[in-house]
């Protein structure tokens, strides 16, 4: 029994304004060592959590670090919680252009008219996008360094738990969280089933998404992008891999030659965040 419970990770954590956060406690790595629980947690953005969930995050899971993916524009229009004690990093890892974001005098414009905007701009061809942005997120120089960065700050943790978060939690995020589960050791496999789990969580969110839109534009062909761009596919993070893997041979030497990851750091990620069984 003890064995099933510690393979059943990346858990969802049950909050009432947060719909994709997640414990990525109980993975196994390929080494058969599991990563300690209430350490690393992926979500998206903390606006609408509640008291209640503050309560479960900071005080349950003590999380100290905050670590911000979204761009200036996204971070404008639903700001940060101010928490006593926490550490809110500001690590954008895709400029406003690069997300799909063209106008920066609409910042405090209304999140749907701008994410009903940003579909209309595609024309019914998310997929086109989808695909070049996941390409960007791990070839871009920018976008490198910033995932260099925040494997820096998940390493130099020395405190509680750190939550890294997108606006939703599932492409900055997925990718980000690909990156450290394979530098701790998780298999390929376990790492994108993690990457589509997204989809499970997300069903309610999309649905009110996609009503509020519907009462702006009934457009079906509108509707149908933008419940794309609010999913997950597992094509993406293979699109992903193979651009990777075109640049740099191996995910394990990306992490080396493109995001700065040496040996040395990733000795200190896998001491401080793995539960090691003996061989």
């Amino acid at each position: 029994m003890e064995d099933i419970i510690r393979d059943l990770g990346g858990a969802r954590i049950v909050l009432e304004g947060l719909p994709n956060t997640r414990d990525l406690g109980g993975y196994r790595t390929t080494e058969g060592n599991v990563i300690l629980p209430k350490c690393l947690i992926r979500s998206g953005a903390l606006t609408d959590m509640t008291v209640s969930d503050q309560t479960i995050l900071f005080e349950n899971y003590k999380i100290r670090t905050v670590v911000d993916f979204r761009t200036s524009l996204e971070a404008r229009q639903k700001p940060e919680p101010k928490i006593a004690g926490v550490n809110f990093v500001f690590n954008p890892i895709l400029n406003e252009e690069m997300a799909g974001f063209t106008h920066e005098e609409n910042a405090d414009a209304d999140p749907i008219a701008s994410f009903l905007k940003h579909a209309e701009m595609l024309e019914g061809n998310p997929e086109i996008y989808l695909d070049k942005l996941y390409e960007d997120l791990v070839s871009d120089p920018r976008s490198m360094a910033q995932y260099g960065k925040f494997l820096d700050l998940v390493s130099e943790q020395e405190d509680g738990a750190i939550l890294w978060h997108c606006s939703i939690g599932k492409d900055r995020v997925g990718i980000g969280t690909a990156l450290l589960l394979s530098a701790l050791g998780v298999s390929k496999e376990i790492v994108w089933d993690d990457f589509v789990k997204t989809n499970d969580y997300l069903i309610p969110q999309t649905k009110r998404m996609l009503d509020q839109i519907r009462g702006q534009n009934p457009d079906p062909k509108l509707l149908t992008c933008a419940k794309v761009l609010n999913e997950v596919r597992r094509s993406y993070i293979e699109s992903a891999y193979r651009t990777i893997e075109a640049q740099f041979g191996t995910v394990d030497h990306y992490l080396v030659k493109g995001l700065g990851l040496t040996a040395e750091k990733q000795d200190k990620l896998k001491q401080k965040y793995l539960e090691v069984f003996p061989k």
